[in-house]
Formats: C-alpha cells, sequence, structure tokens
C-alpha cells in the first residue's frame, strides 16, 4: 500500500468547508432548512437510542389520602437507530501532470483545479442526501437514510417501534398524523378544507410544527387555492415573517405564519409539515478514527488520515484512494447520514394532492 502525507486530505477538506456560501440554497432546500434551525449535527454511535415516552397512562381526581396503587402507570419505550452501515460518496481523479503545471503557476491555479471536481462531488452529495430525506428506505442505495417518507407510513415500525402497539389511537402518540390513512390512494385537489382538517388534527394530538417543504408544483397549487379564494387578504402574502430573514427569492410564503420551503426533491402530491426541535439530520464525523486506536497497539496505519469539512452541521469525510497509476490522485468524499425523528407525531403531512 503506497503512503501518502496527511496534508491532501486536509488541503481537500479546507476547500469544501470555505465552499459553503457557494453550495447554500443550491440544490438541497431541505437539508438547508434543517441546517437554518440547527437540525444537523454529529454522533460517534452507530446505534442511536432513546425514549419516547407513551401517553397511555392516565391522570385522576381522588382524595388526597388515595394511595394510587390502582392507578396505571405511563412506561418509556427505547427507539433505536442505526448509522454507520452506509455511506454517500462521489470521487474524482486529479492528473498530477495538470497539478505540477498548476502549481508552477501559482498557488491560486491550484486551488481552481482542486476547486471544479470538489464543487461537483459536493453539490452531488448535497443532492442525493437531501433527496434521500424523503425518499430513503434505509436500503445501501439510499445510504441508509430512513427518510420522512418511511417516518409516516402507518403499516411500517420506525426506530424499532411498532405501529399498530403505540399509534396515537392505541394511546402511544408514535404516528405521524396524516389526513388520510388505509389503501384510499384517489388524488384529490388541494382545498382549505383538507388543510383545516389536518389542522384540526394536529390540535387534537397536540402536535407542533415550524417547517413546511414541498414540490414547486404543489406550491403552485397551494398558491393558487388561496389567491382565488381570497383576493382581498390572500393567505400567501409576500412578506417576511419576524425571525426570518429575507431570501433571495422575491417574498416568502407562508402558511399559518411558518414560512413554506419549496424543494424539487419532495414528493409532487404532498405538503409535508415537521417540528424542527425533533427533527435531526445526523452525520459522522471519520476525522482521525484510527488515531488513539492504532497508536495504543504501538501500529501505525498505511493510509492518509480521512480529513473532514463541515457543511452548516454536515460532516464530509475526505480520503485518499490507494491505486496503481503513479500519474494521478484519487480521492473519495462522503457522508454518512441518519435522520431521526425523536417521534413520529411531530411530523404530519397531506397526501394524494392532484396538481
Amino acid at each position: 500500500m503506497p503512503y501518502y502525507s496527511t496534508g491532501a486530505t486536509g488541503t481537500m477538506a479546507t476547500l469544501i468547508q470555505a465552499m459553503e456560501a457557494d453550495t447554500r440554497l443550491r440544490n438541497a432546500r431541505t437539508l438547508d432548512l434543517l441546517s437554518s434551525k440547527g437540525a444537523v449535527g454529529t454522533t460517534d454511535m452507530i446505534e442511536m437510542n432513546w425514549n419516547v415516552i407513551r401517553t397511555d397512562s392516565t391522570s385522576v381526581g381522588a382524595t388526597f389520602a388515595t394511595g394510587g396503587s390502582d392507578q396505571t402507570v405511563g412506561d418509556a419505550v427505547r427507539a433505536t437507530l442505526p448509522i454507520g452501515g452506509f455511506k454517500i460518496y462521489h470521487q474524482f481523479s486529479v492528473s498530477r501532470v495538470d497539478m505540477k503545471d498548476a502549481a508552477r503557476r501559482g498557488s491560486e491555479q491550484l486551488r481552481r483545479l482542486f476547486q471544479m471536481n470538489l464543487s461537483a462531488g459536493v453539490l452531488s452529495i448535497r443532492k442525493q442526501i437531501n433527496s434521500f430525506l424523503f425518499s430513503g428506505t434505509g436500503v445501501a442505495g439510499t445510504g441508509g437514510i430512513i427518510g420522512f417518507n418511511s417516518v409516516t407510513d402507518h403499516t411500517a415500525a420506525y426506530a424499532g417501534i411498532p405501529y399498530a402497539i403505540y399509534s396515537t389511537a392505541a394511546g402511544g402518540g408514535w404516528d405521524a398524523i396524516r389526513d388520510r390513512d388505509g389503501a384510499t390512494t384517489t388524488a384529490r385537489a388541494l382545498s382549505r378544507s383538507l388543510l383545516y382538517t389536518l389542522d384540526t388534527n394536529r390540535d387534537i394530538y397536540e402536535a407542533t410544527y415550524d417547517s413546511i417543504v414541498m414540490h414547486p408544483q404543489t406550491l403552485q397549487k397551494y398558491t393558487e387555492l388561496f389567491d382565488t379564494a381570497s383576493a382581498t387578504i390572500p393567505a400567501v402574502q409576500v412578506q417576511v415573517p419576524l425571525g426570518y430573514a429575507r431570501d433571495l427569492a422575491p417574498g416568502t410564503k407562508l402558511y399559518n405564519g411558518v414560512p413554506i420551503t419549496s424543494d424539487a426533491s419532495a414528493p409532487l402530491n404532498q405538503m409535508l409539515f415537521f417540528d424542527s426541535n425533533y427533527v435531526k439530520l445526523v452525520s459522522m464525523d471519520l476525522s482521525n478514527a484510527d488515531q488513539g486506536s492504532l497508536s495504543s497497539m504501538g501500529q501505525k496505519d498505511n493510509f492518509e488520515t480521512i480529513a473532514s469539512a463541515d457543511l452548516g452541521g454536515l460532516k464530509l469525510n475526505v480520503a485518499l484512494i490507494p491505486q496503481s497509476n503513479p500519474g494521478t490522485i484519487q480521492f473519495q468524499i462522503f457522508a454518512i447520514c441518519q435522520l431521526k425523528v425523536e417521534n413520529r407525531k411531530y411530523v404530519q403531512v397531506l397526501k394524494e394532492i392532484s396538481l
């Protein structure tokens, strides 16, 4: 195995981190939304565990002398979510001849040589992660991410907790709130009635949201609905609510005062609502993962040490790929991610919207 100095990956990581302003809002709207709300972070665990408190215990009135031994007691259920088995990656090669020529012309030319490849790789990874936030099913092909579509699926367990036993109807409060369930899948036009029904169910089950995401075509239907429904005081207002900075777009579309994020990766026929306090994208930082482990055994690795870059809380790892061609250097950029929803009821969805 060839040995490389630790400078190359560190340089790549530094260049990636400087790309944050360039990549923001370009192709990963929901990823950036989570980042803006501080809902992107890191973990060192390959299995995330947390307790979900069931809500089926009851509180009653009684005389003060009542012992309460006959009262039901709430219990905590263990939720378990895997991370670390899969990755989302991008590889590229750089010619040593091009590196030699760029270095002769100055450090800025060398930076541009790498930047071209890095930009393509980082944007590709971000776009894939953003897509898997919705469509991920936990398999290798989706980088192991279990996305919002799976979280809102009432037929499946999530984080090891089955829906049937711990659903809201069963007293567990563990299912995502939807306006429709079961086998009915007939699409219907978006209406105020559908939105208000979802609002009612959200209030009944004490769920909250601070984020709304939908496909641009769905957002257009939403805009048309309220523009037609109320010409004098439209619900879609071109304004910026308190606490939110103005974006590059002409204005911000709102629902119940909450800004709507338009994302082409979102399902075409859905409106997704979630509370970012209970939703988090976590990633693993593998930089120097071998340091301390091998040295404690008197060992040293023969590979380039992995470096990592931070893009709004998302960790992108950079590594050199050992190869037999002396004329090129090959790099791999990869992310190890998982979407963690602490309680499914804080994700709500309006489905089967016709366009």
